[in-house]
């Protein structure tokens, strides 16, 4: 409520009273209040004093009220009857006149509360017209309707304060938690009448009690809780977390396998060409001819190229062109420098802006976050067994849900579960200080150079300490979640490496083909002169059988059978010659038509393969950072770890009867009852939906400025890419590290839990409450301790009879006619006030008694309207403005 108390003092002795209340304001008990006080006669201006926290502010009443900007101001003015002069009428309407000036829609209500003591009364009663005059009742007592105690004789300022603050507490409103006043209300009664009062409070501390039920309801410490359905439990632990965790990561991957490779085109290998007989004939003659030219080798180029040249694409550019990015991608297949995963990823885009289509347009990056959405949907369903996903079931065991019982078998955080284990030296082999768990890109490369070096005789003594430890470590995360749909990803990342390896074999053996080797350059040479020779030998055997039929040595017919024979024979020959002679060209031939069969494939295949590969680094990046944030929210999901804890802060132990504080005792059998019944209703199938969309929610408040544009689309944080402009994601992870989980969704959890104890649940609240100690020690049930301020008072203790003339008593004025109770909680703290006022009643009904017996009573006097303030005979000097 945006109200302000200004209490008024001129009497040095009543300053005790807003002094008293100042030691309430430092232990948290009241609101921030505004004391006004005559200065001593040196000055002449009202000193203002905001008391906000024990804390003393002087400033000018102006100030005040323009910074603050109350709706509503109470103005009480401090007064006593105990020695003449000890009223604020003066200062009080100079105050209330202030007020009105300042503007605004300000409400006010004044009142002038007198404090006085049997036996000792002295000054007359001096009434404000248009003020609530009151006069506190000088006696105390528990409750209303309890035996009460009257205040008689001298006492101390002090004494005089302690027993004065309860009712200026309450007409004040000043309780923390009380934001109304039994004045607030009510108007004036008419004409110089005065009220008498009595006023009783009771704050009951619940922080003990708050704290066991939070521990009992919203703790995890003992595990998640096992989730209802129908008031009814419905799940059971998972004891094969292994199993659970990896079903899990299979059905994710399931659902976003184009994430991990996109369609390869199959090599179209073409038949194997065989040199047949026919086919050996017809190539014959152009061998030959070759041949007699001495060109057997530009031949043999022209039949192995007869298909279409082959040109490199980008995809063998950046193999063939001395690329440094392609050097790095397959240097983490082969063991060298590539083995940093991160280089790997920054080279694998550096190297797909060289290929095409990319390299001439831009680099797109492809939207994961659908991913991340399933990713986060099936971490909750293994904690809270709500299926988020058709195809991402929840775990069954038998006729039950099961659940994970720690957030750490689900996620475990780098903050607590990374390994460290590492000494220098094998620290200095690996270049590895510490390992995430869900890191399995980093973990794998480091096991392998772990073992590497525990079987180094120097260096194996250190490093075979280390493999036992970072074994069990792994044996404990690597059955998570997070460590699973990691080690899938890792598993595609570095299969598209190897495939990039094996493309590029692919690609080089089809490099390699090009040209005649030297084997196959002298076989045809040789197969050359072999050729000429038949030819040569032929020709002369032709010519020779020409001679000698032309010499008539043999007949014709003869010479032309011989011609014939020698004609077909030089052919068999050349035919058999040629065949044997082109075998391996023929081979070299099939090996270079298949090549490049397989090369136009991997040229294409190399290039998808380098953009999945790249696609999978950048998934594998982003999945760190959400493991990361599901690790955090998963170890304490409510924000419980930033949750404030009571102080135990109290205003000390001498306090009057009338106002009384108190600790609820934790009583721990009713808590656990309680807790179990109201865990029934808060944890059902599915709690997390809402808890994890308030801590999505929260990531923009979290980081202040750079996460405006969070605040009303915190989904965005599922869209953030892999690339250096998007650092949402990085900070928001930071941030968590930092600060842990925000306490909000376990605010608002406890909120309505508390809600539901004031209402529905108030039988259980007043059990969970049910015994109470109080500031002597002492243990009272929480009945005795509210003292009846929270039931209807049916016989009132009238007020002490000597404070009123003997016609008031006659007129039984002393009774109480009016009761005004206000109950406000804060949590399972619980703060009551209760007042009783008489009926109004002029200044002679309220006679102050004589100093001695013969002296004469000073007469009661009015003040008049307190719309125009006058001077009071007390002080001659006008009062200073410079107050506003």
């Amino acid at each position: 409520m945006n109200d302000l108390t200004i209490i008024v003092t001129e009497s040095p002795g009543l300053a005790c009273i807003p002094a008293a209340l100042r030691d309430w304001s430092a232990a948290g008990l009241i609101r921030p209040f505004v004391w006004v006080a005559r200065p001593d006669a040196a000055g002449r201006a009202l000193v203002a004093r905001l008391i906000e926290a024990g804390d003393v502010t002087v400033s000018s009443m102006g100030d005040i009220l323009a910074r603050r900007s109350p709706a509503h101001v109470r103005i009480i003015a401090l007064t006593s009857d105990l020695e003449p002069g000890a009223d604020s009428t003066q200062a009080a309407q100079f105050v209330l006149a202030g007020v009105r000036e300042a503007g605004g829609q300000m409400r006010t209500t004044q009142a002038q509360v007198l404090v006085t003591r049997l036996g000792v009364r002295t000054a007359a009663l001096t009434a404000i017209v248009g003020w609530h005059n009151l006069v506190i009742s000088p006696d105390d007592a528990s409750g209303p309707a309890r035996a009460h105690t009257t205040l008689e004789g001298t006492a101390t300022d002090d004494d005089v304060a302690r027993f004065a603050l309860p009712a200026v507490a309450v007409i004040g409103a000043l309780f923390d938690s009380v934001d109304a006043g039994p004045l607030d209300e009510q108007n004036p009664p008419p004409g110089a009448s005065f009220r008498v009062l009595r006023a009783f409070a009771r704050h009951l501390d619940g922080g003990a009690v708050r704290e066991a039920m939070q521990a009992q309801v919203l703790g995890l410490s003992e595990g998640y809780p096992l989730v209802y359905e129908g008031g009814t439990t419905s799940a059971t632990y998972i004891e094969n977390i292994d199993r659970a965790n990896l079903d899990m990561a299979a059905a994710l991957w399931n659902r976003h396998g184009d994430v991990l490779m996109s369609a390869r085109r199959q090599p179209q290998v073409p038949p194997i060409e065989s040199l047949t007989l026919w086919k050996a004939f017809r190539m014959l003659w152009s061998f030959l001819w070759a041949a007699l030219k001495n060109a057997p080798l530009d031949w043999a180029n022209r039949v192995i190229y007869t298909g279409k040249a082959w040109a490199a694409n980008a995809a063998t550019k950046a193999i063939f062109g001395h690329n440094s990015a392609f050097a790095v991608v397959v240097g983490g297949v082969r063991g060298g420098d590539g083995g940093n995963w991160e280089a790997q990823v920054r080279a694998l885009g550096d190297l797909e802006s060289s290929l095409g289509p990319a390299g001439e347009g831009h680099q797109v990056h492809a939207r994961l976050d659908s991913l991340w959405q399933d990713f986060v949907a099936g971490g909750l369903t293994l904690l809270d067994g709500q299926p988020r996903r058709s195809d991402m079931d929840a775990t069954r065991i038998g006729t039950e849900l099961g659940i994970l019982r720690s957030g750490r078998m689900l996620a475990p955080s780098s903050v607590t579960d990374a390994f460290t284990e590492i000494p220098g030296g094998v620290r200095a082999a690996t270049r590895t200080d510490s390992l995430a768990p869900y890191d399995a890109l980093a973990i794998r490369r480091f096991a392998h150079a772990l073992n590497g070096l525990a079987a180094d005789p120097v260096a194996g003594a250190e490093a075979s300490g280390v493999v036992e430890r970072f074994q069990g470590w792994w044996r404990r995360v690597g059955t998570t979640y997070t460590a699973k749909v990691a080690l899938r990803l890792s598993d595609e990342f570095e299969q598209r490496l190897a495939e990039i390896a094996e493309n590029t074999k692919i690609l080089q053996a089809a490099a390699a083909t090009s040209g005649l080797p030297d084997e196959i350059r002298q076989e045809q040479g040789r197969l050359a002169k072999r050729m000429r020779l038949l030819v040569i030998v032929a020709l002369v055997l032709v010519v020779a059988t020409v001679v000698l039929g032309a010499l008539s040595i043999i007949a014709w017919l003869i010479a032309a059978i011989a011609i014939a024979v020698w004609i077909l024979g030089w052919l068999i020959g050349s035919v058999i010659t040629f065949m044997r002679g082109q075998h391996r060209l023929f081979q070299l031939k099939n090996m270079r038509a298949q090549a490049l069969g397989k090369a136009d494939a991997a040229e294409y295949n190399l290039a998808a393969a380098i953009r999945d590969a790249r696609r999978c680094g950048d998934a594998y990046r982003l999945l760190q950072l959400w493991a990361e944030a599901l690790a955090i929210f998963a170890g304490d999901p409510l924000g419980r770890a930033s949750a404030e804890g009571s102080d135990g802060r109290g205003p000390g132990t001498d306090h009057p009867l009338a106002i009384q504080f108190g600790r609820a005792e934790v009583n721990d059998l009713e808590v656990a009852r309680r807790a179990t019944q109201i865990r029934r209703q808060v944890f059902p199938v599915g709690w997390l939906d809402g808890v994890w969309g308030t801590f999505l929610a929260s990531a923009g408040s979290l980081l202040g400025a750079r996460g405006t544009v969070l605040l009303d689309e915190p989904q965005l944080l599922y869209r953030q890419r892999a690339i250096q402009e998007d650092t949402l994601l990085p900070m928001w992870v930071a941030a968590l590290q930092r600060d842990g989980v925000p306490g909000v969704a376990g605010a608002d959890l406890w909120d309505a839990i508390v809600s539901a104890l004031q209402t529905t649940a108030r039988p259980q609240l007043e059990a969970l409450l049910g015994h109470v100690r109080t500031e002597s020690g002492a243990t009272e049930t929480l009945t005795e301790f509210l003292g009846g301020l929270t039931g209807q008072v049916s016989h009132p203790t009238g007020f002490p009879s000597e404070l009123f003339s003997a016609a008031a008593v006659t007129r039984d004025l002393t009774r109480p006619v009016t009761t005004w109770c206000e109950e406000r909680a804060e949590g399972l703290s619980r703060t009551v006030v209760l007042t009783q006022s008489s009926d109004a009643m002029p200044p002679e009904d309220l006679q102050p008694q004589q100093d001695s017996p013969g002296k004469p009573r000073q007469p009661d006097q009015t003040i008049g309207s307190a719309e125009t303030p006058i001077p009071g005979p007390r002080d001659p000097e006008p009062i200073d403005n410079r107050v506003f």
